[in-house]
């Protein structure tokens, strides 16, 4: 079992490209010039960020759902199982939102994540949301005050706490696995 989940996680990875082309965005903000492409690079690196985590836990939860498809009680379980990798299927109104995708890895796993970790990443996610779904009246909460910029910086660590943590909560406690090899050039 460990080594199909070392496995797993070193095989082309949607969620390691996307934290990795999030440092590159990130690395390309910091060493701009000019302040619209370092909001477009923050802005950017936010996204990916988000999205690696996001994908991390798509991945553990599409996984763990196929790996115990025999015993599965709850239709929504069974539901979401099938809407992973069909574009056909939408996913349950369980696993939409951030908030209750957490909540499905917590339920799966009977296990939560510290408070710490998971405020952090709603908080960044909330931020992210605000950049995908902009409008004018964001402005002030996006750009003011550098909060784009310092939530990039924050979020290499924001992003890998909560996905280390939810390695440990899949049964995965790798201290060298794919939360340590992450580097912003391929």
């Amino acid at each position: 079992m460990a080594l199909e989940k070392a496995a797993f996680f070193n095989t082309r990875s949607y969620m390691a490209e996307m934290f990795n082309d999030a440092l590159y965005y990130l690395q390309e903000g910091r060493a701009s010039n000019d302040e619209f492409a370092q909001y477009r690079f923050y802005r950017s690196a936010l996204i990916n960020f988000c999205s690696s985590a996001e994908a991390a836990m798509a991945k553990i939860v599409h996984n763990h759902l196929r790996q115990n498809e025999g015993s599965l009680k709850n239709n929504s379980d069974r539901g979401l199982l099938n809407s992973f990798n069909n574009a056909d299927i939408l996913p349950p109104e369980g696993f939409k939102t951030i908030g209750d995708k957490i909540k499905t890895v917590e339920r799966l796993f009977k296990q939560k994540f510290t408070k710490d970790s998971k405020k952090a990443y709603i908080n960044l996610t909330r931020l992210r949301n605000k950049i995908i779904h902009y409008d004018s009246s964001y402005a002030s909460i996006v750009y003011e005050n550098g909060t784009v910029e310092k939530m990039a910086n924050d979020a290499p660590e924001i992003v890998d706490a909560f996905i280390t943590e939810l390695f440990k909560l899949y049964g995965y406690n790798s201290v060298d696995g794919f939360q340590s090899k992450r580097t912003p050039s391929y």
